[in-house]
């Protein structure tokens, strides 16, 4: 009976590897919006152009010019400019008044949020001896020179980058620069567009890191999924630096801002028109080359504005980093007048028209006017809690305009400002510097009727002093995802609030009381405040952090490591070593910093880091349960179950139904589990939303390969090529249906293209592997199988395949130790190699050996018609009488054959050879003549057969 081959998987990736799962790279820290092109009609005789941003109406950008309608109907600043290159002095302007803010400035975080890497600038380690592990590949950092290099090498493939900007130094500093060396041609944009460089430099942790929330997130994406993340050796992240984040960390003309940052102006204060093309035309000449600009078309204007928004530093900035002019806008005319004239804190020009014309619109230093000040660049739009403010920082705007202390509707009550808590021209250390007295002081300056201890205990419920009378503990709570704490939100919401309550999200009760059941802080809001919950599918009696914990909200499992390792929570430590597994890159890294405080260790030490691959971090995790949980009372780390990973998902797809993330990843969660129709609706869903979401369109070509329509899965795996040319699952996954349709050759190559891409992908050398041993070139199989299993050496399914081909060549004692090898796996191939390893110890004459393994061959399938013949051969022909069995040979051969409708002549000869050893000639001549007929003429196995049947006969 032929031995039994393991085919190639329905995925093109292997479920228990994170790193070969089918990947979307997505979370982003800032892009730019292109700008929208709108025709506006303004009159009968009139056409204008209009460029706005979609998400505010208010806001006009006009190319022809400005209507007169709009200039009657706006208020003109024509008699002040700030937004003009011309009107920017300079720091060192500032400097000769103002030499205190100056100092401070020039020790202020700001300052380097953005700066050429120089000596004084880099703080990551670049002294050649530094490393980091990641994808199968290393980086290494030096210097050269005056040059600073990051080089990363994994097999074949290597890039070399020259680092050119720094951004930050507080926490992380993260790097900007070019590629210098690469597989990509030299005219790749790779090697021209500085942007943000795969590792970052963990400044407390002294160690290079892969860096987060860089690219352009996709709609409600929560966090970095392992799954998400991004192959920097094969498939690097190319963001043009100067278009994509440089119009917040550097600064800029306020004219060339309002170009680059137009998604800031949902919340401006005011709406305003801005005649765009005479701006273009006197300060970005050389871009229109001598072209007339009114007589450009639209796609020209598109493109112009595209290459503005491309300009590289120091064409077009003032300052690296975020200087006085960033804030102040452009202030020439002040520091001309020797301070006499103030600035103006709204952008004016005689080229901007601001709505409405009552001259009493104030554009000075008034509390709205700071306050969008910061928002021009601490806003935008994040993952959100169920209360709708941000899940991680520099959205900090955004979300105070959510809350009530930041609006001017109650007249009785100043307006908070930003400034009110930070002071913008001192730095900010790594901790907050101001006493908690002091921070409750900020609030009473406006709540007065809260100042006295007796109204103040009334309200908080808490003793004076204690934490939880803290007006920002429950009121600004440490749930927002900061670069390695969590920090307060900034929006100011009362702990009462429905929505976080019955989303089971972070409470700020449960935030100290971490031991708490949210029965507990249900009954005391109601209690103390009146409120009640319709939170009925709430699990009220497991501790509130645990179920944060087990949430399927990633920034809700971050807020629950972050205040267990704070209270010494031991008692949740199996739960708390649990998130050092989650799926979700950044809850290990804040389960990471928050229990190496707690055990006063670092976790390091037991070979674990957060941004290792779920089989990487299998053993560190391993020592960590040994050394600190098996004490008796717990010896393993929950796991989620596949039922568990699927409601996660399918609350992520509720909370956010716009997602394409969110329904990628709840169909990869049903499809393992034969979900198959349920997740091709979610994958065309994610398409429908995100059409150029390749990995989508791979995963559905997988799961329409798995329905059997492969012509439908071979066009949703081009279409993923099309959009990922780089994208080695989808050349697997199309390989794998190129062989189902008969095109060996064509799946060969495919295979080998995501092995160029990708060298040490263990799948496709095995794939490559079956198309070779089917086409019986079993030396280049064996030599592909060898090659997976040196990449994976318990890869089950490979060593099953070099059995299997040293076998058909004759080489048993090899054939029956891979075989062996790939038992030990305990993978997917056991059944199989079960069988194999069973026959080939028949042929080797070793029949106890077999017996031992055809049986375990057929515990794991009882139907596996190869192993029921194997042990029946070998139950009716043992040479030792004490171990044959003729009548259970005779069973298992009737059931094979009743298996294959009696149309295999492997089988009924067998069969054939069971009766003979219960001495039925008769039955056992009437199966051999059947066998022959079956079998091919002038074959080993015909001739064998024929002397079979003359004994029978002889015998009968």
């Amino acid at each position: 009976m032929p031995a039994q081959r393991t085919k190639p998987g329905a995925e093109s990736g292997r479920s228990s590897k994170a790193r070969s799962n089918p990947v979307r790279t997505a979370s982003c820290c800032l892009g730019v919006a292109l700008v929208t092109v709108l025709l506006a009609t303004t009159s009968s005789s009139q056409q204008s152009r209009v460029f706005q941003v979609s998400r505010d109406p208010d806001i006009r950008y006009w190319w022809d010019d400005v209507p007169e309608s709009v200039k009657r109907s706006s208020l003109s600043t024509a008699d002040f400019s700030n937004i003009e290159p011309a009107d920017f002095m300079g720091p060192q302007a500032c400097k000769t008044c103002h030499e205190d803010k100056y100092q401070r400035w020039s020790q202020h975080r700001h300052r380097f949020m953005n700066a050429p890497a120089t000596e004084a600038t880099v703080k990551g380690d670049f002294s050649g001896h530094a490393f980091i592990d990641y994808f199968g590949g290393r980086a290494t950092f030096a210097r050269e020179n005056d040059r600073y290099l990051m080089r990363l090498v994994r097999g074949d493939t290597g890039r070399t980058y020259h680092v050119t900007q720094t951004i930050g130094s507080r926490f992380f500093q993260y790097y900007v620069g070019l590629q210098i060396e690469g597989p990509e041609p030299m005219g790749h944009r790779i090697y021209r567009s500085e942007h943000v460089l795969p590792f970052g430099y963990w400044l407390d942790y002294t160690q290079w890191v892969p860096v987060v929330h860089v690219e352009k997130t996709r709609e409600g994406e929560p966090s970095l999924i392992d799954a998400m993340r991004r192959d920097p050796f094969t498939q690097p992240a190319v963001h043009d630096y100067a278009q994509s984040c440089s119009q917040c960390h550097t600064t800029m003309p306020t004219g060339d801002w309002l170009i680059h940052r137009q998604p800031s102006f949902p919340m401006s204060p005011r709406g305003f028109s801005f005649d765009l093309r005479s701006y273009v035309a006197d300060n970005h000449a050389e871009l229109l080359a001598g072209k007339d600009p009114s007589r450009l078309e639209l796609d020209d204007v598109q493109e112009l504005l595209l290459r503005i928004t491309h300009k590289k530093a120091p064409v077009w900035e003032l300052t690296s980093g975020i200087s006085c002019e960033a804030c102040h806008y452009g202030n020439r005319a002040h520091v001309e007048s020797g301070g006499a004239i103030l600035p103006r804190m709204f952008p004016t020009s005689p080229r901007l028209f601001i709505d409405g014309t009552d001259p009493a619109v104030d554009l000075a230093r008034n509390p709205v006017n700071q306050n969008w000040t910061c928002g021009r660049c601490h806003q935008g739009t994040r993952f959100e809690y169920a209360a709708g403010m941000g899940t991680w920082n520099s959205t900090e705007h955004s979300d105070a305009m959510k809350g009530a202390c930041y609006r001017s509707d109650e007249p009785e009550r100043a307006m908070l400002r930003c400034i009110d808590c930070h002071n913008p021209h001192e730095t900010t250390g790594k901790a907050w510097s101001r006493t908690p007295d002091e921070d409750d002081g900020l609030c009473l300056k406006c709540h007065t009727e809260l100042e006295p201890e007796p109204e103040r205990v009334g309200h908080t419920r808490h003793p004076m002093g204690s934490t939880g009378s803290r007006c920002m503990n429950c009121h600004m709570p440490r749930i927002n995802e900061g670069l390695q704490a969590m920090v307060r939100t900034h929006m100011i919401f009362s702990p009462t609030n429905r929505e976080m309550i019955e989303a089971n999200q972070p409470n700020a009760c449960n935030m100290c009381h971490v031991r708490e059941t949210l029965a507990w802080t249900l009954a005391k809001l109601e209690q103390w405040y009146g409120a009640q919950y319709e939170a009925t599918e709430i699990e009220r009696t497991t501790a509130a952090t645990l179920l944060w914990l087990r949430s399927w909200h990633p920034t809700t499992q971050m807020v629950a490591a972050d205040v267990l390792t704070k209270a010494r929570a031991d008692w949740a430590l199996p739960e708390l070593f649990g998130a050092l597994d989650s799926k979700y890159m950044l809850v290990r890294q804040f389960a990471q910093i928050g229990l190496d405080d707690m055990l006063e260790t670092r976790l390091e030490h037991f070979g674990y880091r957060f941004y290792m691959f779920e089989d990487e971090r299998e053993k560190p995790l391993a020592a960590l349960v040994e050394h600190y949980l098996l004490d008796g009372t717990t010896t393993r780390i929950p796991e989620q179950s596949e039922a568990e990973e699927v409601e996660h998902y399918r609350q992520l797809v509720r909370f956010e139904p716009d997602s394409s993330t969110a329904h990628y990843y709840l169909a990869n969660a049903l499809f393992p589990h034969g979900g198959i129709d349920e997740a091709m609706f979610h994958y065309r869903r994610a398409i429908e939303i995100d059409a150029g979401f390749a990995r989508a369109h791979n995963n559905l070509g997988v799961a329409l390969k798995e329905e059997g329509r492969l012509d439908e899965a071979a066009a949703e795996h081009r279409k993923a090529l099309s959009l990922e040319p780089r994208l080695p699952d989808a050349h697997i996954a199309l390989g794998n249906v190129l062989v189902l349709q008969g095109r060996s050759d064509d799946a060969a190559a495919s295979f080998r293209r995501a092995i160029g891409l990708e060298p040490d992908r263990a799948e496709a050398h095995y794939n490559l592997g079956l198309v070779h041993q089917a086409a019986e070139r079993t030396q280049d199989a064996m030599a592909s199988y060898r090659r997976a299993i040196a990449i994976e050496p318990r890869y089950g399914e490979a060593l099953n395949n070099l059995g299997i081909a040293l076998a058909s060549l004759g080489r048993q004692d090899e054939a029956i130790e891979a075989f062996e090898q790939a038992i030990s796996t305990e993978d997917a191939a056991t059944p199989s190699a079960q069988n194999n390893l069973g026959w080939a110890l028949k042929l080797a004459g070793r029949l106890d050996d077999a017996i031992e393994h055809f049986e375990a061959a057929l515990a794991a399938d009882p139907e596996s018609i190869s192993a029921q013949v194997g042990l029946s051969g070998v139950l009716a022909s043992h040479d030792d009488p004490s171990r044959r069995d003729p009548e259970r040979a005779i069973r298992l051969a009737e059931s094979a054959a009743g298996a294959t409708d009696e149309q295999s002549a492997e089988v009924l000869d067998t069969l054939s050879q069971a009766y003979a050893a219960a001495g039925d000639f008769e039955r056992a001549a009437t199966a051999a003549e059947k066998a022959f007929r079956l079998a091919p003429p002038d074959e080993a196995l015909a001739r064998a057969i024929r002397a079979r049947l003359a004994e029978y006969r002889s015998a009968r």
